[in-house]
């Protein structure tokens, strides 16, 4: 995963290195009404830089969507490996329904999206002795009862959601 992390960040910056490149040479050869072929030299460069500026945002954009599907995976199976008897601490204070909200998050899923956005985080800390998890949960901004999920552990989940919950039992916080 941490190896995605630095193939998103190659990529994205390439697309936003060739951006330039691309503006200056290929723009002005696409769009030209001159009867006069363009030099080769700039020929070059406009082909070159249109190809690294596609390929870095296709690959970045693919990235960032595998990460999230390999970050899911990872989280439910972690969800599931857990003991129910885990310690379950929301924003560095125990959690008082700690096997109810266990049962919740081991709901997990990845639902469609409808035109909302995330708002206020907590983060979640669950251990057990054997292994710990570390999620941040923010509340959708259209529905109070659907939470979305973060995976703070790699670059690109944590900002990009790896899948939704649904609860009320977050309420207090």
């Amino acid at each position: 995963m941490k190896a995605l992390d630095v193939i998103f960040f190659a990529s994205i910056a390439a697309g936003i290195i060739a951006l330039p490149f691309w503006v200056i040479f290929a723009w002005p050869i696409w769009f030209s009404k001159s009867n006069q072929p363009p030099k080769r030299w700039r020929e070059r460069i406009a082909d070159a830089s249109t190809v690294l500026f596609i390929a870095g945002v296709l690959i970045g954009l693919a990235t960032a969507w595998t990460s999230q599907g390999i970050a899911h995976n990872e989280v439910v199976t972690k969800l599931k490996s857990i003991s129910d008897d885990c310690s379950i601490a929301i924003n560095e204070m125990p959690a008082l329904n700690s096997k109810e909200l266990l049962v919740v998050l081991r709901t997990l899923d990845r639902l469609p999206a409808h035109h909302s956005n995330p708002t206020k985080k907590i983060t979640v800390n669950l251990s057990d002795g054997r292994s710990n998890l570390v999620l941040s949960l923010a509340r959708d901004s259209g529905d109070p009862r659907e939470y979305w999920v973060f995976y703070p552990k790699y670059f690109i989940t944590k900002s990009n959601e790896i899948g939704r919950i649904q609860t009320s039992l977050l309420d207090g916080y």
